[in-house]
């Protein structure tokens, strides 16, 4: 049985892909659309998803590429559903965020390392920086394809923290 911690060592030095932007765009736009209040349908823990290794492998290289100090705890909501689309939502204190991933996760062969070359979309659009893309109301949010409105952070937070899995990735230090 895996414990509720999971302590990545993260080596960046191969490239990776970023499949199904489209389904995970819909993913969020779906959400915004419904009021920001939707956390999925068929929810399971994240460690039961077929990607799960995969996933904390993508993570890690995201931590990596922000270079913050310190081993940095994140915590990831239960899997989650919107039309044929999974997802999971992933709160980083330290980085002020909540990350957007859908699934499937482009993998290795190894079935554990993420292949991604790409991380510039779970660095912008799959990036909701929480001191400047949340604002008080739904209606706030108005036609902006960025904000979001401070009831669905706080709804997501609690959901991380309270539901999800917690993940504390320490950074390794990169041979020259």
């Amino acid at each position: 049985m895996m414990s509720r911690i999971v302590i990545a060592v993260v080596i960046c030095c191969v490239l990776f892909g970023t499949p199904g932007l489209s389904s995970a765009v819909e993913a969020w736009d779906s959400t915004q659309s419904q009021g920001n209040s939707d956390l999925g349908t068929g929810r399971y823990p994240v460690t039961e998803h077929k990607d799960f290794p995969c996933l904390m492998s993508l993570l890690g290289r995201i931590v990596d590429r922000a270079r913050k100090k310190g081993p940095q705890q994140l915590y990831v909501s239960p899997v989650g559903h919107e039309g044929e689309t999974s997802f999971v939502r992933v709160y980083w204190p330290k980085d002020k965020s909540i990350r957007l991933i859908t699934f499937p996760i482009s993998c290795a062969e190894d079935g554990r390392q993420s292949s991604d070359p790409d991380l510039s979309w779970y660095e912008q659009k799959g990036r909701i920086d929480l001191k400047t893309g949340v604002v008080p109301t739904r209606d706030d949010v108005g036609a902006s394809t960025y904000l979001v409105d401070r009831p669905w952070v706080d709804k997501v937070i609690q959901d991380c923290l309270k539901n999800g899995y917690p993940v504390l990735i320490r950074k390794h230090d990169v041979p020259k």
